[in-house]
């Protein structure tokens, strides 16, 4: 009877006539350490996530990727859309703060008394006027996203959705030039606030934009709200979002 062996004298020999001398096989250099995390297609950061670390925020939670027709009233949930900065998921319960370095620093602010249906919205903050947060250094000119208060999300478009079509209903009491907001749908803006004069009073509003271009893609979505230092009033408020035909 043959005395016991290591596994590893047993494989010697195999590995002596493999065909490569043993040597690595190629391309498998390129592939990732033992330790690294794996990440889901439909859940990979948005380009903005990258830059939150650096600038003092947390991270962003990943997106998760919405395939059209759907509709969204936000009564139950968030709608599975990402926050950041002064975006908030819930009901509006406004309690303006007050002093010297507070966010409401005029008496001019008007924010809704309710969704646009039931109670359920987004909106840059839901308790208090939004942030100063000095991020909109030129009116109609974003040129550092990352500092921006975005609420995004993915949509997968199919093919055979004719006419694709995004639709949502928008509160806006913010202070332009000063104040100013777009949408961008992968990057490309599409949408843009930023200059001449709000409804007065405010009150929600229907925004339509034409997705047809990108009919049989997944596109990434997002809503970028700019604020100045000086006279904030309540915000930019989102609700009934959808993708669907025309």
């Amino acid at each position: 009877m043959f005395p016991r062996l290591p596994l590893l004298l047993l494989l010697l020999p195999l590995l002596a006539c493999s065909g490569n001398g043993g040597q690595v096989q190629d391309g498998a250099a390129d592939l990732p350490p033992p330790d690294t995390p794996l990440v889901r297609l439909d859940q990979q950061p948005l380009p903005f996530e990258a830059g939150l670390p650096d600038q003092g925020l947390p991270d962003a939670p990943p997106v998760t990727t919405l395939t059209a027709p759907f509709f969204l009233d936000f009564e139950q949930d968030d709608g599975r859309l990402v926050g950041t900065r002064d975006w908030e998921w819930g009901q509006i319960d406004f309690q303006p703060s007050t002093g010297p370095n507070a966010p409401c620093d005029n008496a001019s602010y008007t924010p809704p008394t309710a969704g646009h249906s039931g109670t359920g919205m987004w909106g840059t903050k839901l308790n208090d006027c939004y942030s100063p947060l000095d991020n909109a250094k030129s009116p109609c000119s974003n040129e550092n996203l990352i500092d921006d208060s975005v609420l995004a999300f993915k949509v997968k478009i199919p093919a055979t959705l004719p006419n694709p079509r995004l639709t949502y209903w928008e509160w806006s009491d913010y202070f332009l030039d000063f104040d100013w907001t777009e949408v961008r749908v992968d990057n490309d803006v599409v949408q843009q606030v930023c200059s001449g004069s709000l409804t007065t009073p405010p009150t929600w509003e229907k925004r339509s934009i034409d997705l047809k271009s990108y009919t049989g893609a997944t596109v990434e979505i997002t809503f970028h709200f700019m604020a100045s230092s000086v006279i904030n009033y309540s915000g930019w408020y989102i609700d009934d979002l959808a993708v669907n035909s025309d």
